[in-house]
């Protein structure tokens, strides 16, 4: 939508098993220039059984994950810890910032004309932003989570 929320790369969690539907999605944003985080080792198989039940499929698998993960770029980091500084250095910025300093996660916004308003998730992957120095952020240790899960 044009003047709304633009995504400026897609970070990938790590994970044991990945698709081959989104190993072809990725591929597509590497080859268009989108920048590709990936956090972590590689991942091991196909996420589906139907991926992963015959020699083809394996191999299809294989073959497209290693052209993935050899593409020169494909951004790798080892943590979710790594990733805002490597986002600075390959010039990656937000398109909104805070005024002052806060942590992100207590900050909510309003959208009036949908009468809606926006909440982070309270102590969850949160990061800081310093005014003094707006390039410079990183998550709050002991916050991260790759993805979240309710019991029940």
């Amino acid at each position: 939508m044009a003047g709304g929320v633009g995504y400026r790369a897609l970070i990938v969690p790590e994970e044991c098993y990945f698709s081959i539907a989104s190993l072809k999605k990725i591929a597509s944003l590497l080859e268009a220039g989108f920048p590709v985080v990936w956090v972590g080792k590689r991942p091991e198989q196909g996420f589906f059984f139907a991926e992963w039940d015959t020699l083809e499929k394996r191999t299809e698998w294989e073959e497209s994950m290693e052209r993935i993960w050899a593409d020169p770029c494909l951004i790798h980091v080892s943590s979710l810890m790594a990733v805002p500084r490597m986002l600075q250095s390959y010039g990656i910025f937000p398109r909104v910032r805070l005024e002052g300093t806060r942590d992100i996660v207590t900050a909510a916004h309003i959208d009036e004309e949908a009468h809606v308003t926006y909440y982070g998730v309270y102590a969850y992957n949160r990061f800081l932003y310093e005014e003094d120095s707006p390039a410079m952020f990183g998550y709050v240790e002991d916050t991260i989570k790759p993805f979240y899960q309710r019991k029940g």
